[in-house]
C-alpha cells in the first residue's frame, strides 16, 4: 500500500487519535490493525511519544496497544491471558482502559447477569 491510500490514512488517523487519548491521560488504548501496517503504525506511535505493544489477533491482524507508562506493558500482557468473563476481568480491563468506577460497575453487573442467564438457559435445556 502506498501513502495516500485511504486504508493507511484511516488507520493512521485512528492510531493518532489513540495516541492523543493516551497522552491526555488514558492509561491504555488498543485497536486491531492489519499485519502489513503494524510496523509503520508502531513507529507512528513512538514518534508521538507513546510506547506500544502488539499481539497477534485473527489471521492477518494484530492488536496494537498504545500506552505511556512502562509498567503498563506487564498489565497488557496479563490482560491477554484473561479468558473468563468475570467481574475481576471487567474491573481489571476497565481500569486498564481508564473507565470510571461507575461504568466498570455497570459492565460487571451486565456480565454477571449475562452469565446467570446463560447458566439458567443451559441448565434448562439439559433438563428437558
Amino acid at each position: 500500500m502506498k501513502q495516500g491510500d485511504y486504508r493507511i490514512d484511516w488507520y493512521e488517523g485512528l492510531v493518532l487519535g489513540y495516541c492523543q487519548m493516551v497522552c491526555a491521560g488514558k492509561p491504555v488504548a488498543s485497536c486491531q490493525v492489519p499485519d502489513m501496517l503494524a510496523d509503520d503504525l508502531l513507529g507512528l506511535c513512538e514518534r508521538e511519544g507513546c510506547l506500544t505493544y502488539s499481539a497477534n489477533a485473527a489471521r492477518g491482524w494484530k492488536t496494537l496497544f498504545v500506552y505511556r507508562r512502562p509498567f503498563l506493558k506487564e498489565i497488557i500482557k496479563h490482560s491477554l491471558s484473561m479468558t473468563d468473563a468475570s467481574s475481576v476481568e471487567v474491573f481489571f480491563r476497565g481500569c486498564m482502559y481508564g473507565y470510571d468506577l461507575a461504568t466498570i460497575e455497570e459492565m460487571a453487573a451486565k456480565v454477571a447477569h449475562d452469565a446467570a442467564t446463560l447458566a439458567t438457559s443451559a441448565s434448562g435445556s439439559m433438563s428437558t
